[in-house]
């Protein structure tokens, strides 16, 4: 099954895009969307199209995490590199309680399932 609204909607999947396209276009890899000019908007919804429809129909999540390493990698081992000048959003953090009764693959998939819905 190819990339879907589902899978963007994914806030993982989402991060990894961001960061993979900010960098294609030479942008801060922390870089908000709603924080560039419409014109700079533009140019990033021209390169996440390209990007997604250039994914292979299958495999594709494996694609999106490869790039997104490599990227991660070559700016965090860049000598020029400075975390003090990173914009840093905040993720939403939860927490699943378990208990000896419960079975840790529904649990999780109510977990996935509570933080793609938001």
């Amino acid at each position: 099954m190819p990339f879907s609204i589902t899978n963007f909607q994914n806030p993982i999947v989402s991060t990894q895009l961001r960061t993979i396209i900010n960098d294609k276009l030479n942008y801060p890899i922390t870089q908000k969307f709603s924080d560039l000019t419409p014109r700079e908007q533009k140019k990033y919804n021209i390169e996440i199209n390209k990007y997604i429809f250039s994914l292979p129909d299958e495999l594709f999540l494996e694609q999106i995490e490869k790039d997104f390493n490599e990227v991660a990698f070559d700016y965090l081992t860049n000598p020029k590199f400075r975390p003090e000048d990173q914009k840093i959003t905040r993720l939403q953090q939860a927490s699943i309680e378990l208990t000896k009764e419960d079975n840790l693959d529904e649990k999780l998939l109510e977990y996935e399932q509570s933080i793609t819905a938001k």
